[in-house]
């Protein structure tokens, strides 16, 4: 009976976080160039978010679009962006876009980037500031 319970209770604690792991590979799993053609589409509580590099509606010299909800764009600057996920945010349904500056190597720590997808804020944590958050 003990068992049954906790494996009930393990299958709706994974349920509720399931929001949280909703994640979207950037760089096919592995680092990869600033200049890799990218199309990755991510559905979110609040809506949904397209991430656009290096293909014909996207901004020139590989910039990002980020499209909210197939009308609100958000233009990103190049660099090797490794995932996207949805989080919440002080409350608010957002994006987090994990930014690998350095494209791999160990000179630069990673950045994340969080999209308010209602009002479009861009808020940048470093890592400690993320693991706060995140916990």
């Amino acid at each position: 009976m003990q068992l049954k319970k906790l494996l009930l209770l393990s299958l709706l604690f994974c349920a509720a976080t399931t929001f949280s792991q909703t994640r979207a590979r950037l760089d096919n799993g592995k680092f990869v160039s600033d200049k890799e053609i990218t199309v990755q589409r991510l559905n979110c509580p609040a809506g949904t978010v397209q991430f656009a590099r290096g293909v014909r509606w996207a901004p020139e010299n590989f910039k990002v679009l980020l499209t909210i909800n197939d009308s609100d764009n958000v233009v990103l600057p190049p660099s090797c962006y490794v995932q996207m996920s949805c989080v919440r945010y002080k409350g608010a349904s957002s994006v987090m876009i994990e930014d690998s500056p350095a494209c791999g190597g160990n000179a630069v720590p990673n950045e994340y980037l969080v999209i308010d997808l209602i009002s479009l804020e861009k808020v940048t944590l470093d890592n400690a500031q993320r693991q706060r958050f995140t916990k």
